[in-house]
């Protein structure tokens, strides 16, 4: 080949993100990527029919390294270039095998959590004759990768830790609440063992995380990565030597066995996990958000906070438009998990029909409107468990199939799109499902857009409340299913953003029926109390009006006449001097 032909070649290789090449049947792309601890090539080892994967893959490295150094705090402590290998060979439940300097080695079509996660064992877990606790070394990359995949906008972030959640269920149902100490590997991936392992520490690292904030994180992340040993004892002692506390606390119920703590209170996985005090926001983001997650109603106006800031009402203050009336009560439907709006159900289901040992057991459904949202309650017979899914299924086209599914885990929202029967989409962002909100408590409610990006309801839609087993991982219980409408069950409030609703002038708090005009109320109250008395004297004072005339009516055309006769004679002054001049004109040139 030509000498300038192949360097001309070789550029255009070098600046490409990727080069394939042919090796031991896969394909190889490469590039290199710029980080705080250096250049580093990535190598993806693909399957010709695994291009697409590949390519996400490589993007995933590309922006989620240099997060990752960021979230951590510490440059990479290897210099090892990135290398993934796709394969078909790994053990069933096993997502990825990490081999240091030699890459890791992953399932074909393997989620970017998983790249994420073994990208972090650069950090955690880079040592050669690694000794380690298993709950440090699994939980924080488990828990930073949770944090870069939210901050790309990627729908794995919460996916990721609900699926962990389920796997927590499942083996809390076989062990128990297990303190990591007690947990680890095992030479079998689907032992449950395992399953405690993965998903109590990645609650736990993410709650470590949050507690001592990024600043403290990362100095304990200094410290702690570069040492070996790093057992329990190890890192509570660096943790105690920044903070200079006794964290005791801190582990029990976590890493040792005892009671989970917050604040000196006695609090629980669950508690932790998900929506603690039932205000509509995940415990451990109130904590991030600097709110109390053991106040469910901040400024004590009968709004929960989540709700609040869904509604964008002040959670200061309760009393958003000072009109004397609380938030809460300018509310139709305050939707708290308590049933204490609803009256009527619109389908109940018997009791004791569900298939769990231990259901819930489904009992009612309750609908509501107004003009933009509509609300669903559904009531158990039993109390509610984080060991099931919990929702209501749509038909919207009315064809006997589920076209929608919205759902709870571990008190997020979820919605599930259907077609032909299957499943296509799961939408786990809550900034896709913009507007809507779930709160579990005593029961489950919902408030649900009328249009939302992923659909609009059409006038009627088909619905019917279900729980979801997660143990048993199948449908427990079901009612039957009932045709609602858009403008079915109407409801209707004040507005907490308008201090006079009605517009009469009186504030809301002050008025004794805020959603009717004064003129309406004045006509309504006029017609209903005229007596015949009252209606002879009008009668009397309008023969009188004809006869004499109305005062107010003479008085206008007066006025009226009086303005014409002037503008005459003002027009006849005009025209008089006007000869005048005309006049004196002529008698001056003649």
């Amino acid at each position: 080949m030509n000498l300038k032909v192949f360097l001309v070649l070789s550029i255009l290789v070098a600046a490409l993100p990727a080069t394939v090449i042919q090796a031991q049947g896969h394909r190889i792309m490469t590039a290199t990527i710029e980080t705080e601890s250096g250049r580093r090539t990535v190598e993806i080892r693909y399957y010709p029919e695994s291009e697409e994967w590949a390519k996400d893959v490589f993007r995933t490295i590309k922006e989620g390294f240099p997060l990752l150094e960021k979230k951590i705090g510490v440059p990479c402590p290897t210099a090892w270039d990135i290398i993934v290998e796709e394969t078909t060979s790994l053990e069933a439940g096993v997502a990825g095998v990490n081999r240091g300097p030699l890459g890791m080695t992953v399932p074909t079509g393997i989620s970017p959590a998983v790249i994420i996660h073994e990208l972090c064992h650069y950090w955690f877990g880079s040592h050669l004759d690694l000794r380690w606790s298993n709950w440090i070394l699994e939980g924080f990359p488990e828990a930073y990768t949770i944090a870069v995949l939210k901050e790309l906008g990627h729908p794995e972030g919460y996916s990721h830790w609900s699926a962990r959640l389920d796997q927590y269920e499942r083996a809390k149902a076989e062990l128990g609440d297990k303190p990591l100490s007690e947990v680890g590997y095992t030479p079998n991936f689907k032992d449950p063992r395992v399953a405690m392992l993965y998903s109590k520490a990645m609650v736990y690292c993410t709650w470590l995380i949050t507690f001592f904030g990024e600043e403290t994180m990362h100095k304990i992340n200094v410290q702690a990565i570069p040492t070996n040993p790093l057992r329990a004892d190890d890192y509570q002692k660096i943790l105690e030597d920044i903070t200079e506390q006794d964290l005791d606390w801190l582990f029990s119920g976590w890493v040792y066995e005892g009671t989970y703590y917050y604040q000196g209170q006695s609090v629980s996985f669950e508690w932790f996990a998900g929506d603690g005090d039932k205000d509509g926001i995940l415990t451990l983001e109130e904590i991030e958000m600097g709110f109390s997650p053991k106040t469910a109603d901040m400024d004590r106006d009968g709004l929960p906070d989540g709700y609040e800031l869904l509604l964008k009402t002040d959670l200061k203050n309760p009393d958003t438009d000072n009109d004397g009336l609380p938030d809460g009560e300018e509310v139709a439907i305050i939707v708290d998990g308590k049933n204490t709006e609803w009256s009527t159900p619109v389908v109940t289901d018997p009791q004791g029909d569900s298939a769990s040992p231990d259901p819930q057991d489904v009992k009612a459904l309750y609908y509501a409107t107004d003009d933009t949202f509509m609300y669903f309650m559904i009531e158990f017979y039993h109390p509610l468990s984080k060991a099931y899914h919990n929702g209501i299924q749509l038909d919207v086209d009315d064809d006997g199939r589920t076209d929608f599914i919205f759902y709870i885990i571990y008190d997020r929202l979820f919605l599930s799109i259907w077609e032909d029967g299957e499943a296509v989409e799961v939408v786990t962002d809550p900034q896709l499902l913009k507007g809507a909100i779930a709160v579990t408590d005593q029961v489950i409610e919902f408030r649900l857009p009328k249009r939302m990006r992923q659909l609009r309801f059409p006038s009627t839609f088909n619905v019917f409340p279900y729980e979801f087993s997660v143990v048993d991982r199948d449908i427990s219980d079901t009612t039957a299913s009932i045709t609602l409408s858009l403008d079915q069950h109407a409801v209707e409030s004040t507005n907490p953003f308008n201090p006079d609703t009605d517009g009469d002038g009186i504030r809301d708090g002050e008025d004794d029926d805020p959603l009717v005009a004064l003129a309406e109320k004045s006509t309504e109250g006029a017609t209903e109390e005229v007596s015949e008395e009252e209606i002879a004297d009008e009668e009397e004072k309008e023969e009188k009006e004809e006869k004499e005339g109305d005062p107010e009516k003479v008085e206008k055309e007066v006025t009226a006449t009086q303005k014409f006769t002037f503008s005459q004679v003002l027009l006849a002054i005009i025209l008089l001097v006007g000869l005048v001049v005309l006049l004196v004109v002529w008698s001056l040139r003649s």
